[in-house]
């Protein structure tokens, strides 16, 4: 009865202050987190959906609490003892399952939502909802146990809240599905904890979506690049590296490409903005994911049919292209052992300039060096082979390009990989 009456009420709150920072801390009687750091981190939709929920569940308690029977005889059962904590929190409890969380779902799975809605819809469930959830458990067995003491139950719920704020950052555990068994000390009903992770992995699959859809259309323009150059063309040498004996390193011969620099610009930016959204191990479990998918998307477009030929000058490249990437996920991510996001494309990058096209034939040699390549797209990668003319201007920058593979021999042996030999 309870959720039908203030099921509108309680919508009315959260789309039209999504974005409205909040303001101040608010009365000494609401709900807010006063003791933690970043507490504006949510939008104003939390609190006030929060002490709407309070207010209807404080005037439904002295609904109750003030019921007579007859002219003198108060109503039996009291909701102030300890033993009423299951029918109060069924209350809130409904409230929460069946008004909020819903609502909120509905709200992430939007379509039209930016990124900024989106991670603020996430920021909103991390620093708000799972916050206010642990507080509000608090404050109904806080009010049951102290007979209606309002003022107390306030004062505990604003502790438990802060206190599972701070827990949040620090650990993912605190809200992993580990958590939330019926009862146990610190955790959510699991009726709660079941619709609470749903939206939570719809808030996470949100926004990646929408920052890898941002990061595909700046690789798509990998498309236009000249992936068959018959001269240097744009490629920026490492004069040092290209000019040295043997022509030096070849992950350091050239610098990325303007292509490259636009990808990492981009995910730089993205990656400083979203800090303020979510805990630090969300921010590193999301763009791991966000740099792996611009390694394979690249991949991708390598393979697809827009890309009819290739030669190993433009591997070159995109190979110092990774570097670029790979050095702004080591900053990212915090983590100098990156290379398993970007080991699809760099395995095969990695084989190609090798110039030792049989050794994949190696089941040694492809376990221990490309065990992610995939025989069967890389015979259809090498169909696309074109040889680099013995005269080319790159072989005197690059010598190592003169071992470049005949088309004869990759023909063969790309006939050899797609037969499954």
């Amino acid at each position: 009865w309870i959720t039908a009456i203030c099921k509108e009420d309680l919508q009315g709150k959260l789309k039209p202050s999504l974005l409205t920072k909040v303001q101040a801390s608010g009365s000494a009687e609401g709900w807010y987190l006063g003791g933690v750091e970043g507490v504006a981190r949510y939008s104003a939709c939390v609190p006030e959906v929060v002490n709407l929920m309070l207010g209807l569940l404080k005037g439904g308690l002295s609904l109750v609490e003030g019921t007579r029977i007859g002219e003198d005889l108060t109503f039996p059962l009291s909701f102030y003892d300890e033993d009423a904590v299951t029918e109060v929190g069924d209350i809130a409890l409904s409230i929460a399952n069946f008004v909020i969380l819903p609502q909120v779902k509905e709200m992430v799975k939007d379509e039209q939502n930016d990124l900024r809605e989106a991670s603020q819809m996430m920021a909103n469930i991390y620093f708000g909802f799972i916050p206010a959830l642990h507080g509000l458990e608090t404050f109904v067995a806080t009010l049951c146990s102290s007979r209606g003491d309002q003022v107390a139950a306030t004062k505990e719920m604003r502790r438990e809240s802060e206190e599972a704020f701070r827990n949040i950052m620090e650990s993912p555990e605190y809200v992993s599905r580990k958590k939330g068994k019926d009862g146990e000390a610190g955790s959510l009903p699991r009726a709660l904890l079941d619709i609470l992770y749903e939206v939570m992995d719809l808030t996470e699959e949100n926004v990646l979506e929408i920052l890898c859809a941002k990061v595909d259309s700046y690789s798509a323009n990998y498309i236009m690049m000249d992936w068959c150059p018959s001269s240097l063309g744009e490629m920026e040498l490492v004069e040092d590296q290209a000019t040295s004996s043997g022509g030096g390193n070849i992950d350091e011969v050239c610098k990325e490409s303007e292509c490259a620099r636009e990808i990492v610009a981009f995910i730089k930016k993205m990656s400083q903005d979203s800090k303020k959204y979510m805990p630090e191990y969300l921010h590193m479990h999301l763009f791991s994911q966000v740099f792996q998918h611009a390694a394979d998307h690249i991949l991708q477009l390598l393979s697809c049919s827009a890309v009819s030929r290739f030669n190993l000058i433009s591997m070159v490249q995109l190979k110092a292209d990774m570097r670029h990437l790979k050095a702004l996920a080591v900053k990212t991510l915090e983590d100098d052992d990156v290379d398993i996001l970007f080991a699809g494309l760099v395995q095969v990058l990695d084989y190609l300039l090798s110039c030792a096209p049989e050794s994949i034939l190696d089941p040694a040699v492809k376990l221990s060096l490309y065990p992610t390549i995939n025989n069967q797209v890389l015979g259809r990668l090498l169909c696309k082979y074109q040889e680099i003319p013995k005269d080319h201007s790159a072989i005197a920058k690059m010598p190592f390009l003169g071992k470049a593979p005949a088309k004869a021999t990759i023909n063969e042996l790309s006939g050899k990989l797609l037969s499954n030999v």
